[in-house]
């Protein structure tokens, strides 16, 4: 195994079409009473010295490969992996040794177990979870929604969606209240948990189809244009993505914001957290 190993590295470093490669590693032997089991370093060099294996390098890797040779000859070190043209040796130290695209050069990087980096947080341990607000046993899902969505955040949404509108000169619009916000929001909730091909389809004619929950709360038209408009934050103070301080997430900033604060406000979680089914990739 070793040497086919050792076989597939000098071939590869030849840039040898892979039916050459596989002639290397599988055929059969002269005298058919041989196998590559019995290979000894003498068949090892006989496969280099057919190339220019062990000419004088002329490349960045040519040369890293020259130096590392004798030890990958000798086994001291393993062949880790062949990817995409680039090579990662690993020693037996458990550095790895990668190469770079652009300059050529061979850096090491590795794992290990040092932390000091890490500034320590005496942070005091909170095992208790709880609600800071006292609900009542009658209180249904609109008052706990509400703690959370509450009328800042209604009302501002509103003054943000009002103001796009303006700018833009927006036809046939007038003026979103607080109400029909709320209202809206309802609607997207309800279209959540009653699922339809599509939107049009809870104002059909079709009585299979309708949903008077959604089509006597407001007309398509009204919903379309919300839809179409609706804003949480000044498109006119929004930074330029070439801008250090440029927010990816500038248009729904508020939002989060609000949510965030919310959130501390009414509950008071464990210093023990899990994230469950992130929608958002992070480090």
């Amino acid at each position: 195994m070793w040497f086919r190993t050792k076989t597939y590295y000098c071939c590869f470093m030849q840039n040898l079409r892979d039916s050459k490669i596989l002639d290397y590693l599988f055929s059969l032997p002269d005298n058919p009473e041989e196998s590559d089991i019995e290979a000894d370093d003498d068949d090892l060099e006989q496969v280099f010295s057919s190339h220019d294996y062990l000419s004088t390098p002329s490349t960045p890797l040519e040369t890293w490969t020259h130096n590392y040779k004798e030890q990958i000859v000798n086994n001291d070190v393993q062949l880790d992996s062949l990817i995409d043209g680039n090579i990662s040796v690993a020693s037996e130290s458990g550095v790895n040794f990668e190469q770079d695209d652009e300059t050529g050069e061979f850096t090491d990087s590795h794992w290990d177990d040092d932390v000091t980096d890490f500034e320590e947080l005496n942070l005091p341990s909170v095992l208790d979870p709880k609600p800071t607000v006292n609900f009542a046993l009658a209180d249904n899902e609109l008052v706990y929604f509400e703690k959370l969505f509450d009328d800042l955040m209604i009302q501002h949404i509103c003054f943000q969606t009002n103001l796009y509108c303006k700018q833009k000169n927006s036809a046939q619009w007038r003026e979103l209240t607080v109400q029909e916000l709320k209202a809206f929001l309802g609607i997207i909730i309800v279209m959540g948990i009653h699922q339809l091909p599509e939107a049009a389809s809870y104002w059909s004619s079709d009585p299979y189809l309708n949903v008077n929950a959604v089509s006597n709360i407001m007309t398509l038209a009204h919903y379309k244009k919300i839809i179409e408009n609706l804003h949480c934050n000044d498109n006119l103070f929004q930074l330029a993505t070439n801008d250090p301080g440029y927010d990816k997430l500038y248009k729904i900033r508020p939002l989060i914001s609000a949510q965030n604060k919310n959130c501390l406000k009414v509950y008071h979680p464990s210093t023990s957290l899990a994230v469950d089914e992130s929608m958002v990739a992070f480090k």
